[in-house]
This record gives C-alpha cells, sequence and structure tokens, in this order.
C-alpha cells in the first residue's frame, strides 16, 4: 500500500547501516508505475552498482571494467569464474554493446535464461566482498520478467556473506 512509509522505514535502515562499523554494500533497484521494460529492476539496481540512474555510451568501458574488476576482486575462483562469462549478458541488459560476443545469435529462451544466471552472479561476487543488502522499490510494481529473475536468485542464491532484501 503506497504512502504507510515503506521507504521512509528503509531509509532510517540504511541509515543506521551506515553508521556501523563495517557498513554493507547497498544495491537498489526499482520499477515504475507505468510502463516499463521488461527486466527493468534488475536494470536499476545495476545502474545504482555503476553509481548512475541510466546508461552513458561514454561510460562503456568504465562499465566493463567496474565488472571485471570486481570479478577479479573475488577470492573465489568459481565466482571469478561465473561473472566473466556472464558479463556480457548484464552489459546487454544495460544496453551496452559487446563487441566480443553477439548475443543476438542466441535463441529469446537461453538468452532471457543466461540473463538471469548473470544477474545473480553479480549478487554472489559482490556478496563474497562484503555483506549486501539489495533493496527493492515498488515491488507491488515489478514486471513478469523481473519478479521471475527475483524468484530464480531467492531459489539458488550461493553466498559468502549475507545478503538482505528489503
Amino acid at each position: 500500500e503506497a504512502g504507510i512509509g515503506k521507504s521512509r522505514m528503509i531509509h532510517e535502515f540504511l541509515h543506521e547501516l551506515s553508521n556501523a562499523g563495517n557498513p554493507p554494500m547497498v544495491l537498489s533497484g526499482w520499477t515504475r508505475s507505468h510502463s516499463q521494460p521488461p527486466l527493468w529492476l534488475w536494470t536499476t539496481l545495476l545502474n545504482d552498482a555503476l553509481g548512475q540512474e541510466t546508461y552513458s555510451e561514454n561510460n562503456s568501458e568504465q562499465h566493463r571494467s567496474f565488472f571485471v574488476n570486481m570479478a577479479e576482486a573475488s577470492e573465489d575462483h568459481e565466482i571469478k569464474a561465473g561473472l566473466i562469462v556472464s558479463i556480457p549478458f548484464l552489459e546487454n541488459l544495460l544496453s551496452i554493446e559487446n563487441q566480443r560476443i553477439s548475443l543476438e545469435e542466441m535463441d529469446d529462451e537461453s538468452r532471457r535464461k543466461e540473463t538471469m544466471v548473470a544477474i545473480r552472479k553479480f549478487l554472489e561476487a559482490a556478496s563474497s566482498m562484503n555483506t549486501i543488502v539489495v533493496v527493492l522499490e515498488d515491488l507491488h510494481w515489478i514486471d513478469r520478467a523481473s519478479a521471475e529473475v527475483l524468484e530464480f536468485i531467492l531459489s539458488g542464491l550461493s553466498l559468502k556473506n549475507p545478503v538482505f532484501f528489503c
């Protein structure tokens, strides 16, 4: 229900966490009340991780470097390899053209499944470095594709550090 203070409660929770000795990484995604493209929730979460609201063509190499550096920072070889393989799908979700791999040759179902895996691998890599808090705003407006990804993530997330969803 709108207007009952959910966002304010999350804001206060995050404020308290920021004052902790080892604050967690906070990743925020949100939905819109009007038309939104499939996977909008996860696109906004990745853009938040990159520190921006929307994709900018000028930053495509910086975005690639962000994902590669995140993978390299992981001490877990499986997490590192999983994120590296997933980068083209994360780039595709962010509308970053990938010169090395064409996802257009994949059928829609394979591309959909690999994108779901990529989002999960991203969260696993993030959690391998620190506790993370995933804030998903306005889920009552979630699109079907984003809801499927959320169910997929919650059913099989393998973590080194805790992840809190709110």
